[in-house]
């Protein structure tokens, strides 16, 4: 089955992020290094897939619920919200901070971390999500490949 929003790559959206490349895509939607038009920077967008958005009012507000949360925590391992709402066609997306660099997951591929280093990314993960659950926020998809080192 192709990806519905595989097209997005070169257009706009919501007249200030333009979609430079396709990052990946999982069960909620498909994620986007984009351009903020105006800011010269960076930003990762990621787009709810239209049959959910169209489908599943609960998962609409679900989204929603997820862009507040995050938009509220204030931390250095947490990326920040800059703004969510809904494409031209419908589709509710969340934009956000551009982290550079690689996922846990690329720096494992290259063999086994030293024990200060694991220890170092452990206590930062940690430290990331005890801020979250202090907010009564659960992340539900923790992963190596959401791990930006």
């Amino acid at each position: 089955m192709p990806d519905p929003t595989l097209g997005l790559v070169g257009q706009t959206i919501a007249s200030q992020f333009r979609v430079d490349k396709k990052l990946g895509s999982g069960g909620m939607g498909s994620v986007y290094l984009a351009e903020q038009l105006g800011m010269d920077r960076h930003v990762v967008v990621k787009v709810m897939h239209p049959e959910l958005t169209a489908g599943s009012p609960t998962a609409v507000e679900r989204f929603k619920r997820e862009a507040r949360a995050v938009a509220q925590l204030n931390h250095p391992n947490i990326v920040q919200v800059y703004v969510f709402g809904q494409t031209e066609s419908g589709q509710m997306y969340i934009a956000m901070e551009f982290i550079e660099g690689w996922t846990l997951t690329e720096e494992l591929e290259r063999g086994a971390l030293p024990q200060a280093r694991a220890l170092l990314i452990l206590d930062q993960v940690c430290s990331a999500l005890v801020e979250a659950h202090g907010t009564g926020m659960v992340h539900r998809d923790l992963k190596p490949d959401n791990i930006m080192v």
